[in-house]
Formats: structure tokens, C-alpha cells, sequence
């Protein structure tokens, strides 16, 4: 019912299998990733080995399931 009110273009990027969730994480993904998880980073040893790690291990999709994820969990946490 929603998909109605949902413009035809907009479509594209919002389907689970859109092309663009398969490509690797853009640089500004990884940026977020970095701050979203200091845990993740220090497991490098510097920025380009994180940057060649996140790119070889999540795809665009999954690094931004990755940053919602983490970015509700801390607007949750403001809430309380």
C-alpha cells in the first residue's frame, strides 16, 4: 500500500536487490564506519589496511545496514 505513495524512481533505490547494494562501500560508508565503530577500526592497523578490510568484507548494502544499525542504537540510547 505505501509502494503507491512511493515515486517510481525512488523505487530503484529503495528494492533489496538494487544494484547499487552489491558495489563496494563508498568512502563516506567507510568514514561512517569508522566513527560508528572505534572497535572495528582499532582491529587495523592503519586507515588504508581498515579501508582494504571493510571493502573486502562488506558490500554498499551491507555497510549501510551496518551504519543505520549502529546510528539507531545510539539515537535509542539518547532517548533514554
Amino acid at each position: 500500500m505505501a509502494e503507491r505513495h512511493v515515486p517510481q524512481e525512488a523505487m530503484v533505490v529503495l528494492r533489496s536487490d538494487a544494484k547499487w547494494r552489491r558495489l563496494p562501500p563508498s568512502d563516506n560508508q567507510i568514514w561512517a564506519i569508522r566513527g560508528l565503530y572505534p572497535e572495528i577500526r582499532r582491529s587495523f592497523r592503519s586507515d588504508e589496511e581498515f579501508h582494504a578490510g571493510i571493502c573486502s568484507k562488506y558490500s554498499r548494502g551491507e555497510a549501510s545496514a551496518l551504519i543505520t544499525a549502529r546510528a539507531e542504537r545510539l539515537k535509542q540510547g539518547a532517548r533514554r
